[in-house]
């Protein structure tokens, strides 16, 4: 599996079990991935594995 896809997964287990913890219910918490610096490879890995909240904060790097 590749490391991007890994390492969401693991976020998610850690929001999940921290909202469990506190009595939420996971599914309420978002989890928005910033992408400063990242290759639009690497953006588009993540977006195949679901993920559709993603920030840029350097337009240049949007339009890769």
């Amino acid at each position: 599996m590749n490391h991007i896809i890994e390492n969401i997964a693991q976020i998610r287990r850690q929001i999940e079990e921290a909202a469990l913890g506190v009595g939420r219910n996971p599914d309420e918490v978002k989890l928005l991935l910033a992408t400063k610096t990242v290759s639009a490879e690497n953006i588009r890995i993540a977006i195949e594995s679901g993920e559709r909240l993603i920030g840029e904060n350097r337009a240049q790097e949007i339009k890769s």
